[in-house]
């Protein structure tokens, strides 16, 4: 991983990783991001179970483990193992462009566990051989507010795509 995909991992209680770079500090070093609202924290926390977590986090507290990530999503690994996480929660960046958008939402599923819930929240609603959409919900911020799409799946299998994606 070079310096430009650094990764900025925080396990709350615990300790900083920086992956890709030297730590020398011990400061939460998460973007100014915005965060969901109550409602909207309060019902992606009903929907996790197990071990979780959050990519793209921001400065939302939810999850055992949260990742936000310099540079952008769309060019960087999850620096964990295939299946390690019961619930996966994202929220990546909106501005990813078109061809692009696939690639963290099947990082999100590499890492979550056969069985596990992908909660998925983007102005696009994510495909992918490996999961299955179960639940989709319509996000607004206000009237003639902006709108998001909470998407919940269920991970059906390890196995890749043709194409070699999941």
């Amino acid at each position: 991983m070079t310096n430009a995909e650094a990764v900025v991992v925080v396990e709350p209680e615990t300790h900083l990783i920086e992956i890709g770079r030297p730590v020398r500090h011990t400061k939460l070093l998460f973007r100014k991001a915005f965060v969901w609202e109550k409602e909207v924290e309060d019902f992606v926390r009903s929907q996790m179970f197990g071990r979780t977590l959050n990519v793209c986090c921001g400065a939302s507290a939810l999850g055992d483990t949260r990742v936000d990530i310099l540079p952008p999503p769309e060019t960087t690994a999850l620096p964990f193992r295939n299946g390690e996480f019961d619930t996966v929660i994202s929220d990546p960046p909106w501005e990813i462009s078109y061809y692009r958008r696939m690639r963290p939402f099947f990082e999100c599923n590499r890492v979550c566990k056969v069985g596990g819930r992908v909660i998925y929240n983007a102005k696009w609603i994510p495909e992918a051989r490996s999961v299955r959409l179960e639940e989709v919900y319509v996000r607004r911020t206000a009237q003639f507010g902006n709108v998001s799409v909470i998407c919940l799946f269920t991970k059906l299998t390890d196995e890749y795509d043709e194409a070699g994606l999941r």
